[in-house]
């Protein structure tokens, strides 16, 4: 593995043949994204809670390693595996038995949650279901490229190939050389998702492809007519290109709050799968290390999103209704959103896990009063999306009374202040949303 420069980062021993009567604690396999410096940092922060002995990281095969944890004075060992090809390969290592916890950089699709459902229960549900991290799909380009913003729309042409000149969309006299990761990736599918399938193109066949981000990001900072797409923590020397999602949309950097808050528009959700009835002990007992302040604080130290709840000051433009508007003088915005499962007024996974979060940060700061405000897709009589805004607000209000907070203000403003375009269900669902807002929080 190559690993991150930050705390948490772990450098691998010498290859070395991993004990066979090791017994194995439970298997991870899947992305590469939360492989290949997340899940070893975290995974050595869970075992240095257990013990006072230090684990080795033992390096199998390339994205292969074992962590051998001792668990006694008589040189016992436990072995946790570690295989991260792809968040494809969560799905049918899952499938095949071989894999206790799933890593994917993506949703799990639907075709997966059915073909899976006889063997591991359906795993869209929160007890399987585990937000970890969030991350930001970053547009990088070499840092003399000035080009000073891009669409969704301009970046699938950049990929398809169709655009092969810099200077078509406002850029310099240079050739576009595109740089891709490859077809197992989690960031491969996401970006697939999120920009070439939303506007109908494929990635040009003169794409260069990689298995490595960080492979991918340095070549990028090489070339100054290459583009490529990356995580947050690898962008490295690239330049990461502020994303519109639309022309007349305004442009969002990849910043650690539009990210959290999921406002920039190639944000995305890092997972990790884990079957409710058949794992061991240990692999839940590791996801909920993963969940806690202090397995949050691993993802930050790594270079990823965590879920802590930071009050952030925003300004609206002068086009937002005015009680928003008024709002957001008075109070600033949490970072994260509440959004609901597909179909369903139930909060999705994350929101779930994001409720406690808050409840809990409220008892530590009972300064500060939350509003809730409540938004949709335009889809359906604007009357109706308003009701429905506030309702959807009034729903995430009675969770929280439930636990005793008791919110000040409660709003919904149907669909007049969208974070995506409306025009499929991507972006839809992303418009579906509740934010969070607190006043009397210290400002930043």
């Amino acid at each position: 593995f190559e690993h991150s420069q930050r705390v948490g980062s772990m450098t691998p021993a010498p290859a070395a043949v991993v004990p066979v009567d090791a017994p194995v604690a439970f298997r991870m396999h899947g992305s590469n994204t939360v492989g290949e410096a997340l899940a070893p940092a975290l995974l050595r922060a869970y075992v240095a809670q257990q013990t006072s002995t230090a684990p080795e990281l033992r390096n199998l095969r390339p994205l292969e390693s074992a962590l051998l944890v001792p668990t006694g004075p008589n040189g016992a060992w436990r072995r946790i595996d570690l295989h991260a090809h792809g968040s494809g390969t969560a799905f049918t290592g899952l499938a095949q038995g071989l894999a206790d916890i799933g890593m994917s950089s993506r949703p799990i699709k639907s075709s997966e949650v059915d073909a899976l459902r006889p063997v591991t229960g359906d795993l869209r549900l929160p007890g399987s279901e585990h937000v970890i991290a969030l991350d930001g799909l970053a547009v990088v380009v070499h840092p003399s490229n000035p080009v000073p913003r891009l669409t969704v729309q301009q970046v699938a042409q950049l990929f398809a190939g169709n655009v092969r000149n810099w200077r078509e969309v406002g850029g310099p006299d240079l050739p576009v050389r595109v740089h891709a990761r490859d077809d197992r990736s989690g960031t491969w599918d996401s970006f697939k998702s999120m920009v070439l399938e939303r506007h109908r193109v494929a990635l040009t066949a003169e794409a260069q492809r990689y298995e490595s981000s960080t492979e991918l990001s340095d070549r990028v900072a090489a070339e100054p007519g290459a583009v490529g797409f990356i995580g947050l923590p690898y962008i490295r020397r690239a330049r990461a290109v502020p994303v519109a999602e639309a022309a007349n949309a305004a442009a969002w950097a990849p910043t650690v709050f539009t990210v959290a808050t999921e406002d920039y528009p190639l944000s995305r959700r890092l997972f990790l799968y884990v079957p409710s009835q058949t794992a061991p002990d240990a692999a839940r007992d590791f996801v909920e290390f993963v969940q806690s302040d202090a397995g949050q604080d691993v993802v930050r130290q790594v270079g990823f999103v965590a879920q802590a709840i930071t009050p952030e000051r925003v300004t609206l433009p002068d086009t937002a209704p005015a009680a928003y508007a008024d709002l957001a003088r008075r109070a600033q915005r949490a970072s994260f959103t509440f959004r609901f499962r597909t179909g369903s007024g139930d909060l999705d996974s994350k929101g779930d896990r994001d409720l406690s979060r808050l409840v809990a940060h409220l008892a530590r700061h009972p300064e500060q009063r939350v509003s809730l405000v409540g938004f949709t897709d335009n889809v359906g009589d604007p009357a109706r999306n308003l009701v429905l805004s506030r309702q959807r607000a009034e729903a995430v209000a009675g969770l929280l009374r439930t636990q005793g907070v008791l919110p000040q203000q409660v709003l919904g403003f149907g669909a007049d202040w969208p974070v995506a375009a409306n025009d499929d269900e991507l972006g839809r669902n992303r418009n579906r949303r509740v934010e969070v807002w607190l006043e009397g929080a210290a400002a930043r």
